[in-house]
């Protein structure tokens, strides 16, 4: 995947200069992992809370779940 940088399109971005490759490397691996993590949050909700209570978010994302785990929703 090729890069535009100042105007000037790089075809392959190692040939870009070092300093513009850190940035852009830096912004698209935060973005990247900001996108992830807001993408697949949801996925990670667990049916119960530490303490042994029912998670209400689980119920919330997971109604029909939630009702095999035996909690109103």
């Amino acid at each position: 995947m090729g890069i535009l940088l100042k105007g000037k399109y790089y075809k392959d971005p190692s040939e870009a200069p070092q300093e513009a490759r850190a940035v852009i490397g830096t912004q698209v691996d935060s973005w990247s992992r900001s996108n992830t993590a807001q993408r697949f949050d949801m996925e990670l909700i667990q049916p119960y809370l530490p303490d042994g209570t029912p998670n209400p978010d689980f119920a919330k994302y997971y109604p029909k779940e939630a009702k095999e785990y035996g909690m109103e929703v």
